[in-house]
């Protein structure tokens, strides 16, 4: 992709690339994501054993995605959930990166997250969170590192839910 006549190569990590590094402005940004939206959604690789662990916790515990996408992409976000075989109790795309609100309609226990700043909010919100490591969301602010935890793979995010499941039965 060559809109800002740089090389934009996706990452491995999220299927994107992180144009904003390269210092644009909001108002060119939202030009190349007009343009290129649904490409840059299409096909986004999963990461390394998400498919498994989303599938196990999906017999034990109720999985929600909640995506900042916009209502136009929401086809394509069940497409791809369906080709890549990952079960899920419900899909809320809605356009907007305040995730709170549906959170709480939900009654979430945890909350898995990539942005930084909406990590922070639903920490402010009361909920759980568990920060997927990637380039764009490091700095943790130092109050919030008690209230996020930032984790590293999809097995240790399996391993943290098991264990607050098991601790949250051994209270109630």
């Amino acid at each position: 992709m060559n809109f800002f006549k740089k090389e934009c190569r996706y990452s491995q990590r999220n299927g994107l690339c992180n144009i904003q590094s390269y210092g644009y402005r909001k108002k060119r940004l939202r030009g190349f994501y007009a343009k290129y939206k649904f490409r840059l959604h299409a096909n986004p690789t999963v990461r390394e054993d998400a498919k498994t662990v989303i599938n196990t916790l999906n017999h034990m515990h109720r999985i929600h995605f909640v995506t900042a996408r916009e209502q136009e992409l929401e086809a394509l976000s069940y497409m791809y959930l369906r080709r890549h075989k990952i079960s899920y109790n419900s899909l809320h795309v809605i356009g907007s990166p305040n995730k709170v609100h549906h959170a709480k309609l939900l009654d979430c226990d945890i909350f898995i997250e990539d942005s930084l700043s909406n990590a922070i909010e639903l920490a402010n919100g009361g909920f759980n969170v568990l920060l997927l490591d990637t380039h764009y969301n490091q700095n943790i602010p130092s109050h919030y590192e008690t209230l996020i935890t930032r984790v590293y793979s999809w097995l240790e995010i399996n391993a943290l839910i098991q264990h607050f499941a098991t601790n949250s039965q051994a209270i109630s």
